[in-house]
């Protein structure tokens, strides 16, 4: 059994790493204090869940890093563990190949695709997802851009492009919009990204009768066409809520080697998206660590985050996190709780099919002939 002295562990902010005795790292913690955190695993081992006893009866060492505030030691853990994948930690399969839309910080903000594990420099800029797959992302920007025109260049060029002939930019690179019409347009964008329609629906329709008064009538035809298009955009998304506000649904279902989460994205009161996520190393954990560790890496960045978020079951406070959270036990927040597990289930189904028959076709191709 690993023994360690509890005189210099510092109480800041920080995470910590357990090795096995071949120093390969077997779980990643964060901590607002971590010589109180790290004493906790030592003092009442026999409290411990029994993944926690398992790992520390692996370990051979530990380790610290100081960090200066809470949301930093968050951030420092979920990047270590996606580099490690340790087996006691709750990981997120092919986390590594998800993606974000990302909108820049530069006078003229680009919008495109950006994947997790990019290794080129990042630029500052605001991300919305992740998304699990990259063809649900691109569809979002196909959408996107037929309504609002936008810029998705790496470096502004010296003459139009495909994307502006085809009136999918305004051009920004030739001088045909000021910047402060621009920076309006990356408003409604995010504004769309977060599922508020109805007020950019409002405002176009505002413009559209002022435009048609000063008698600007191929502008007031541009913002007719992006009405209509978010108009036809809200039919297609059911109506689940009476509330407006933002809400998002959290649900899960367990397999023998992995859980699936399923997240249902309400705004003003529609179903505007869905996704599914897949955990491993779940074998030994509750629905609350499961929840509790999936919250953690998809409600870090604040562009995320809703005004409420309705689950199965509570879990501990969130860094970062400041959306209601609700544990419904019946009415219609727990019908869309039931909804959510259904789908969790049926998506664990096609993947368990899909492992298994790609499993068999490796098992085949590795026969001799």
């Amino acid at each position: 059994m690993l023994k360690i002295s509890q005189k210099n562990l510092p109480q800041t902010p920080g995470v910590y790493i357990f090795r096995d005795q071949n120093q390969k790292v077997i779980y990643v913690g964060k901590a607002k204090n971590l010589k109180k955190r790290i004493a906790s695993y030592f003092r009442n081992q026999e409290n411990l869940a029994p993944d926690k006893k398992l790992m520390l009866a692996r370990a051979k060492s530990l380790e610290h890093i100081v960090v200066d505030n809470e949301s930093e030691a968050l951030l420092l853990e979920n990047n270590l563990i996606k580099k490690y994948r340790p087996r006691y930690n709750i990981v997120f399969k092919d986390d590594k190949s998800y993606v974000y839309i990302k909108i820049t910080a530069e006078k003229f903000p680009r919008v495109f695709i950006e994947r997790e594990n990019r290794k080129t420099k990042k630029e500052e800029g605001i991300l919305f997802g992740p998304y699990p797959a990259s063809d649900e992302a691109r569809a979002t920007l196909k959408i996107l851009r037929k309504i609002f025109p936008f810029r998705s260049c790496r470096v502004l060029p010296h003459h139009l492009c495909l994307f502006s002939h085809l009136k999918l930019c305004p051009a920004p690179c030739e001088n045909k919009i000021e910047r402060e019409a621009y920076q309006k347009i990356i408003s409604e964008i995010i504004s769309f990204l977060r599922g508020h329609h109805l007020p950019i629906i409002r405002e176009t329709k505002k413009k559209m009768g002022e435009e048609s008064t000063k008698q600007n009538f191929e502008t007031a035809a541009i913002l007719r066409d992006r009405m209509l298009s978010l108009e036809k955009i809200q039919e297609k998304q059911k109506v689940v809520s009476r509330h407006l506000k933002s809400q998002d649904v959290i649900s899960i279902t367990r397999g023998k080697k992995m859980a699936v989460v399923n997240l249902f994205r309400i705004r003003e009161g529609r179903l505007i998206g869905k996704e599914n996520f897949i955990l491993l190393h779940t074998r030994r954990k509750t629905d609350n660590e499961i929840l509790q560790r999936f919250m953690g890496v998809y409600y870090f960045r604040k562009e995320n985050q809703p005004q409420e978020i309705i689950l199965p079951a509570m879990v501990k406070k969130i860094p970062l996190l400041a959306a209601k959270l609700t544990v419904p036990q019946k009415g219609q927040k727990r019908k869309l709780i039931k909804m959510g597990e259904k789908n969790a289930r049926e998506y664990l189904k096609t993947r368990i099919k899909i492992e298994r028959t790609q499993k068999r076709k490796s098992q085949r191709s590795s026969e001799p002939r």
